[in-house]
């Protein structure tokens, strides 16, 4: 009988057979897809409401409110450093996303609670860098349990379920903030309790082992990860494409929240333009992403949808009618779910099984570099720009990446 073939990751272990490897898949599948809208919930919570409480109960200055979308890559910032000590102590991927999910639940509730700014910032800061912990671990199950060619799809296929789920919280808790600005913390509420219900869902996925390596093991793949000339010139061209879109996201929200910028836009307004519709185009182009990945040239797709995030730039910013904002916002959406998809799986595509933890957590830590400094950038530029000058500033920056990358095209073809 013929044995699991290496299009099964992990699961091509001496012994185990196509059937095996299959229901694997299968297993795995049912829940990340229960993941994935819980998942839903607490995106549309993190993105959509975070910062607009922050702007609106707490009337926080230009500088805290830059803490808040830098919280998530302060969580990937720490990867590398997980994924040594993983790797040195051994266990499963599942155990420790479930112990991750289950702390930023714990302080996604602790926030809500917080009866001044300093304490619902920390809070929220520690939420998100417990949620960014599980991306890695998430990789390793993904690229463990589905064979090659399925992978971009079905990920894309829990990422679109994620974002129905998202896009209608997002929407109904910008409806319930308009009643009352106090009732964020019954959103804030709902996305605790879907951390907690992914506690389970983890728990349920087969088990994936991270080996335990000496010290020496652990750091050797590291070290092949940083002598890889085409990983590097990568995370440098992403480090300019992620930078000049992570800047842009606070100030969209400024720019529609805050009195100085003339739109002023309600509550309802502002969860249906920054979470709903980004979401609702998220869905709609997640699964053509998906299909896309498994067969097209990687840095041609990487190309175009930063082409894409760059024209939903120019949209938002360059105009003050909340339907082309909107047309805008659909935009994002759409270059964010090809974003996501592309940023979770790239490295399986570079790297052996064996070495995805170490190549993702270089990958994730420098995610959160740019992602911790990119805020504080966006609100020193704007304080001293207009929205238009700003998003030239931010077209520029991804421009520059896609230079560097395009020469590496030649590379992927056929992978």
């Amino acid at each position: 009988m013929t044995k699991v073939t290496d299009d099964y990751g992990n699961r091509a272990t001496k012994g185990e057979y196509p059937e095996a490897a299959a229901e694997v898949a299968r297993q795995t599948y049912r829940w990340d897809m229960v993941r994935g809208s819980m998942q839903g919930i607490v995106e549309a919570c993190w993105i959509t409401f975070a910062l607009l409480v922050a702007i609106r109960v707490f009337d926080a200055p230009d500088m805290v409110k830059a803490i808040l979308p830098g919280s998530y890559s302060l969580g990937l910032l720490m990867t590398p450093l997980l994924i040594y000590i993983v790797s040195r102590k051994g266990g499963t991927a599942g155990k420790l996303c479930a112990i991750f999910s289950g702390l930023s639940g714990f302080a996604m509730i602790a926030a809500l609670s917080a009866p001044i700014m300093f304490v619902y910032v920390v809070f929220m800061v520690l939420a998100a860098a417990f949620l960014a912990l599980m991306v890695p671990l998430l990789t390793k199950i993904y690229s463990s349990n589905y064979p090659t060619r399925e992978r971009g799809s079905r990920v894309s296929t829990t990422m679109v379920l994620g974002a129905l789920v998202g896009a209608g919280y997002a929407y109904g808790g910008g409806l319930l903030l308009d009643l009352d600005l106090q009732f964020y913390r019954i959103v804030f509420l709902g996305a605790g309790l879907a951390l907690f219900v992914n506690i389970i869902a983890f728990q349920k996925m087969p088990s994936v082992a991270i080996s335990r390596e000496p010290t020496a093991g652990a750091g050797r793949h590291f070290r092949h990860a940083l002598r890889n000339r085409v990983f590097c010139v990568i995370l440098v061209a992403w480090m300019f494409q992620g930078f000049g879109v992570q800047m842009t996201f606070p100030i969209r929200v400024e720019y529609l929240a805050h009195e100085r910028y003339g739109i002023n836009a309600t509550n309802e307004e502002i969860g249906l333009i920054m979470g709903a519709i980004p979401l609702l185009s998220h869905i709609l182009s997640a699964k053509v992403w998906g299909y896309l990945f498994d067969r097209l040239n990687f840095i041609t797709l990487r190309i175009v949808m930063n082409l894409i995030g760059m024209l939903s730039i120019f949209l938002v910013f360059f105009t003050s009618s909340l339907w082309v904002i909107g047309a805008g916002m659909g935009l994002y959406g759409v270059s964010l779910s090809g974003g996501r998809l592309l940023w979770q799986l790239w490295v399986v595509k570079v790297a052996n099984p064996d070495q995805v933890p170490a190549y993702m957590g270089i990958h994730t830590s420098l995610t959160g570099v740019r992602g911790v400094l990119s805020p504080f950038v966006a609100y020193l530029l704007i304080g001293h720009t207009n929205p238009q000058l700003f998003g030239w500033i931010a077209t520029v920056i991804i421009a520059i990446g896609i230079g560097l990358m395009l020469p590496l095209r030649s590379y992927f073809v056929g992978r």
